[in-house]
């Protein structure tokens, strides 16, 4: 195997880099757009709010190079060469774009979040990124309670003729699923310490989103952590159990069968009226079958990316191409919505790419069972498969839900490497076939 050019892993985040990161969470999760649009014009918030994401991009782009040179770019073509040919793809689509302009547009900022996603992931260590992105959201949310408790005429929206929380974000679902989030890191993060008040700090971050989530009444985002924190206790079980790597991993097939056959077997919507939504998902079905017809006139390539989809006032006439009587601002399914801006072809690319990093963290967590960071992963990876079967975050231009999706494995395998690996990939390769012992740094801090 050739090796990489030698890397700098000593040095840590500054102020700065934390800075920026919480930037990126109040820009990624839309509350920075919805504080700007109360108290300025939208042309005015929407540069504001571009100009930020701009300076974001930059950034990251001098950062990297500065705390590496180039030898961060071997180590993104060595580790994630499936979401280099992502970019590359969503690049080209703007040459048979239905809109060129707009697809430029988004591109640019496709391109911009995943440098960004890169940069958190290759400067934070995992245990720091969980810790920030915690706290972060987990003050958001808890700002997102006291405004919709206090200030409901901002906080508060009505949604099929109920009204819901969405605090200081931009809609309920948003909200939800950023609850939702919060919830699988706390859970985590308190799972992992054993001094009693860093515990229960996260016990109430945890507590706060839960309390978000259940105001929001995202069902989507509540049937998503429900399923991330079944898929963390059964892998803890597991580990506790002292099953060899190769039952784990049995055991966990499975249960992914049985859970596919079972939810093949049951009417989604069933569900949903079960959680207090309409049988028809909220106008969703009628989405999806406007989509698949789209999907069927072009396959192979999509309308290109940023089109159809998060309309403007000059591209509402895309929606058109649905044969809809309502403006539908996503397509309701994040695989659904790849498709039909991209095609088959690459929706199947971005399929193989999550299951990259679901592989990693899985086999990573199993190797060092002791190692919760991991599991937090599998447990975000998951609820964000399960969020996109009715909602869109997937390969959403300035999404902090994508941005974590790249950036937290990205964290977890520099992570292994800081803590004496030769290569990133050493564990995974070790899992799969050598017994020798793991680094005790990856044990759970005690302080």
């Amino acid at each position: 195997m050739t090796a990489l050019p030698a890397m700098n892993t000593s040095v840590r985040p500054t102020t700065a880099d934390v800075v920026m990161l919480f930037i990126a969470l109040l820009q990624g999760t839309g509350v920075s757009a919805s504080l700007l649009g109360d108290f300025l014009a939208l042309a005015a918030a929407d540069g504001v709010v571009t100009a930020l994401w701009l300076a974001l991009y930059g950034w990251a782009a001098l950062r990297l190079f500065y705390y590496d040179g180039a030898s961060w770019l071997f180590w993104l073509l060595r580790y994630r060469l499936l979401l280099v040919l992502l970019v590359a793809g969503v690049v080209v689509s703007v040459s048979w774009s239905i809109d060129p302009m707009l697809s430029l547009r988004r591109v640019i900022h496709f391109a911009g979040t995943a440098l960004l996603a890169f940069y958190i992931g290759y400067i934070f260590p995992i245990r720091q990124l969980l810790l920030l992105t915690a706290s972060g959201l987990g003050l958001l949310l808890l700002a997102s309670v006291m405004v919709a408790l206090l200030l409901p005429d901002l906080g508060i929206q009505r949604y099929e003729g109920k009204l819901v929380w969405k605090g200081l974000f931009f809609d309920k679902n948003s909200l939800g699923f950023s609850a939702a989030t919060t919830m699988l890191l706390s859970v985590t993060l308190a799972w992992n310490v054993t001094g009693m008040t860093q515990r229960l700090i996260f016990l109430l971050l945890a507590g706060v989103a839960a309390v978000a989530l259940l105001g929001s009444q995202s069902a989507t985002s509540l049937v998503a952590v429900s399923v991330g924190l079944g898929v963390m206790l059964f892998l803890f079980g597991v580990a506790r159990a002292g099953l060899s790597r190769t039952a784990a991993v049995v055991l966990l097939s499975i249960a992914a069968v049985l859970a596919i056959l079972t939810l093949n077997g049951v009417d989604i919507s069933i569900l949903f009226s079960a959680l207090g939504r309409s049988s028809d998902l909220t106008g969703r079905q009628e989405v999806w079958e406007a989509v698949g017809y789209l999907i069927a006139q072009r396959p192979w390539t999509g309308t290109g990316y940023g089109t159809i989809w998060f309309p403007t006032a000059e591209s509402e006439w895309q929606q058109q191409m649905l044969n809809l009587t309502w403006v539908a601002h996503h397509a309701h399914n994040g695989f659904f919505q790849t498709a039909s801006q991209l095609g088959l072809p690459a929706t199947a690319l971005a399929v193989f790419f999550l299951l990259q990093l679901q592989i990693e963290a899985v086999a990573i967590y199993l190797y060092v069972p002791r190692w919760l960071p991991s599991l937090a992963i599998v447990g975000f990876e998951v609820a964000f498969l399960i969020a996109n079967v009715t909602e869109a975050y997937f390969m959403v231009d300035r999404s902090l839900f994508w941005l974590l999706q790249i950036s937290l494995p990205i964290s977890l395998l520099r992570s292994v490497e800081r803590a004496g690996e030769e290569e990133a990939g050493a564990v995974v390769a070790e899992w799969l076939g050598n017994d020798a012992v793991a680094s005790a740094d990856l044990a759970p801090r005690t302080n």
